[in-house]
């Protein structure tokens, strides 16, 4: 009879990942595990991953790939690079991530893991690391966890520290970013007792140097459904969009009826993926964002483009309904946002249009964002170019 060894048995030993859902019970060692595979895995392969795991639609699938590489390109070691990646990862408060990206890691220059511009602690690479510790600073050999890329370092903060994260209450919950700031020192993120103090300090000097170069509300061309030339009850998404196309690219159409025939060559009006390959096909890389916030926006009008951005229009504000509406975001002040509305001006209470002419329409946060954020914060849907 052949005798197998323990040593044997545990070099052969394998797992199965249906298995590891299938069983898993938020034990302790589970969580590590998979926060670990998570830290190895690209965010391309994750995103196929989900397509496949949440949809049937293979169109999604196919078109996901080409999609991410567009994104990735945008993840650069920089300040706006990682007020790119914040977004997309969902924080509500991206700028607290740059800070803390320019702080940790010398504005990009040094990484305490591979890709770990944070100090995120966990298995990987040891290093030397100074922590305040008994009222002084002090010298110590620390590990850190390797991530695969910038954007999953960002992710991994985000998801971590940002959302709310098993019994932990993230910082997107705060009301601002500087009570953010002091949060994350508060919950200690970081034993530097000035930690809150120094990434408000540099989120200041930077808004202080940021000289915007354009007006808010951005100057953009309004465009009603109500005229289009076919399906004008239901082409407001692409009327949105043809109004974020026609500023950011001017001399690519007249008028949105030119940019509708090119959605309906991709596929429907109602179809985020139609969409975006009609923005592509203008020369505009775009892609469908389904977890925006009010900072989101601010954000990208800040960086001079508009936002078409999906809402539901019908029923109260208590209770909002309907198969869903498209607007296009033009600028924002303190209490709400700026919007070009396509099929007119929405009382945002009741549910009702109240006037054919949606320009320069003034959408308070109070009203709009139950109807823009159904499922809670950073839930947003909308296009960023």
């Amino acid at each position: 009879m052949k005798v197998i060894t323990k040593k044997q048995s545990l070099n052969k030993m394998t797992i199965k990942f249906t298995n590891a859902a299938k069983y898993y019970n938020a034990f302790p060692h589970q969580d590590e595990a998979w926060d670990w595979l998570q830290t190895k895995v690209s965010p391309e392969i994750l995103n196929i991953f989900a397509a496949k795991y949440r949809e049937k639609n293979t169109e999604i699938v196919k078109n996901i790939k080409s999609i991410e590489q567009i994104k990735n390109k945008k993840y650069t070691n920089t300040w706006e690079g990682i007020l790119k990646a914040a977004i997309d990862a969902g924080a509500e408060y991206p700028e607290v991530v740059a800070a803390q990206w320019a702080l940790e890691s010398g504005n990009g220059k040094h990484v305490s893991g591979e890709n770990n511009y944070f100090g995120l602690k966990g298995q990987g690479s040891e290093v030397n690391t100074k922590e305040f510790l008994n009222e002084k600073w002090i010298e110590i050999k620390d590990k850190f966890i390797d991530f695969p890329d910038l954007y999953s370092a960002v992710n991994y903060l985000v998801t971590k520290w940002y959302k709310d994260y098993k019994t932990w209450k993230g910082i997107n919950n705060c009301k601002t970013w500087e009570a953010a700031c002091y949060q994350l020192q508060k919950e200690g993120y970081a034993t530097d007792p000035l930690y809150g103090e120094k990434l408000i300090e540099i989120i200041k000097s930077k808004n202080k140097i940021k000289k915007p170069k354009h007006s808010n509300p951005l100057n953009v061309e309004y465009m009603s459904q109500r005229d289009n030339y076919r399906d004008a009850t239901r082409t407001c998404f692409s009327s949105s969009c043809a109004m974020m196309l026609k500023y950011l690219k001017p001399d690519s159409i007249v008028s949105d009826d030119d940019y509708i025939r090119k959605v309906f060559y991709n596929g429907d009006s109602t179809e985020s993926t139609a969409q975006i390959k009609a923005l592509f096909n203008y020369g505009l890389q775009a892609r469908f964002f389904n977890r925006a916030n009010v900072n989101t926006i601010k954000t990208q009008i800040d960086n001079n483009k508009p936002v078409p951005v999906g809402f539901l229009h019908k029923g109260t504000v208590q209770s909002p309904s309907g198969g869903g509406h498209w607007a296009c975001v033009i600028g924002y002040d303190d209490d709400g946002f700026i919007v070009h509305d396509p099929w007119g001006e929405l009382d945002l209470i009741t549910g009702e249009y109240i006037n054919t002419t949606g320009i320069n329409l003034h959408y308070s946060y109070k009203n709009f964002n139950p109807r823009w954020m159904v499922e809670g914060v950073s839930t947003g849907w909308c296009i960023l170019a």
